[in-house]
């Protein structure tokens, strides 16, 4: 907000498109794929009426990332990278946009 209680103008709006999101981790996308599994799992061995934390379903997956062999996280990482490279032409493309909007003003 601007001191006469205007919105400000940001470079998403000058361009009018959104800033690409950061790509997954080969972790976090591990964890995508596992997650409801694991939940269904702790959720059976829990009480009836006691739901599951977030902290627990998190733990039970980083000690799977762990114990898993080191060909099936190359696979996640493969993922990875995949969406890191997609990312960064969308970065670029993003970036050059804005420097076109920000040259216009």
């Amino acid at each position: 907000m601007t001191r006469n209680g205007g919105a400000r103008k940001t470079k998403e709006a000058a361009t009018g498109a959104p800033k690409p999101k950061r790509p997954l981790s080969a972790f976090f996308l591990f964890a995508a794929e596992h997650r409801p599994q694991v939940r269904k799992d702790l959720e059976k061995n829990t009480k009836e009426g006691v739901k599951v934390r977030v902290g627990d379903i998190a733990k039970k997956i980083g000690v799977m990332w762990k114990a898993i062999e080191a060909d099936e996280k190359a696979k996640f990482q493969k993922l990875a990278d995949a969406e890191k490279s997609k990312w960064q032409d969308a970065m670029a493309a993003y970036n050059a946009k804005q420097e076109g909007a920000t040259a216009e003003e």
